[in-house]
């Protein structure tokens, strides 16, 4: 075996030194389980002997918890080396490509084999279509990443130290009201923040790219200010000469300032509703609200 293994295990007994093994695991340390003990490795080559226990499916070690723990994620990398010891690690020492060929291992497994590198998973190519194949691989990566519960987009913003209240908001958004909320702070809470977050969690992860901000038109500027220094985010604004170059620029480009008022003209209306947003933001909401209700 070579290459280096993504794994994520349970780590509730971790306080015991235990360490429940999951079907990679498993699959790794197979050949070793007539011996009943393997070596692990971390990057500053401190050597922990674990026993392996195949009926109650626990790794165990003097310390394990510890060394465990140094890691800081709930997931990590094995890579076999040899003799029964693995090098882990929170990293994958092995970027994978996608290539589409057949592929028979079942499970999670960046290769690394005579310097061609390739990533390996339970899906049979032979009855897979493209679309298939794309899918799966956008669900290996969320695997792997963060749940809402960590907010990626702190270590990405500039100038910004947001409060409590506000990450607290940004998670509840994102955790229970799949990214649909009004936010009614008080003027000068920090609402702007507090949405400009919620965007860049989205965008960082993949889930959004085109995004619209519906703003009264005095606060244009503002919001694309702030986009800039804040989140380091280039936005168009829906009056500038790069805008009206095009017949459409709602479509052409990914990320826009409108004012609310513009946006729906009737003249712009309809150019405005043909494109689909990932994601649309409206500044000063209670301007949308219809007298007749």
């Amino acid at each position: 075996m070579t290459g280096s293994y993504f794994c994520r295990p349970n780590m509730e007994l971790l306080e015991l030194d235990c360490l429940e093994m999951d079907e990679t695991m498993r699959y790794l340390f197979k050949e070793w389980n007539s011996l009943g003990k393997i070596i692990l490795v971390n990057s500053k080559s401190k050597l922990l002997r674990c026993d392996i226990d195949t009926k109650e499916n626990l790794v165990k070690g003097r310390g394990l918890g510890r060394f465990i723990k140094s890691i800081k994620k709930d997931f990590f990398y094995l890579r076999p080396e040899g003799d029964g010891t693995f090098f882990i690690s929170p990293e994958n020492l092995c970027p994978p490509k996608f290539p589409l060929e057949k592929v028979s291992i079942p499970r999670i497994h960046f290769d690394q084999d005579s310097g061609s590198k390739d990533f390996r998973w339970n899906l049979n190519l032979e009855s897979t279509d493209i679309d298939e194949f794309f899918l799966h691989q956008q669900a290996l990566k969320f695997a792997i990443s963060p749940g809402f519960d960590t907010l990626l987009s702190l270590n990405v913003v500039r100038n910004i130290e947001p409060y409590d209240y506000q990450t607290k908001t940004v998670k509840h958004v994102l955790q229970h009201m799949r990214g649909r909320a009004l936010l009614a702070d008080e003027v000068g809470l920090g609402k702007t923040i507090e949405a400009g977050l919620i965007m860049m969690e989205y965008i960082i992860r993949g889930l959004v790219k085109k995004v619209l901000i519906l703003t009264p038109s005095s606060l244009i500027e503002q919001w694309h200010e702030e986009m800039q220094s804040k989140f380091n985010l280039d936005f168009i604004t829906d009056d500038s000469s790069k805008f009206n170059k095009y017949d459409n620029g709602w479509m052409h480009f990914d990320r826009i300032i409108s004012s609310i008022d513009r946006a729906k003209r009737k003249a712009n209306r309809s150019l405005v509703c043909k494109a689909e947003y990932d994601l649309v933001i409206v500044d000063e909401a209670h301007h949308c609200k219809n007298h007749k209700t």
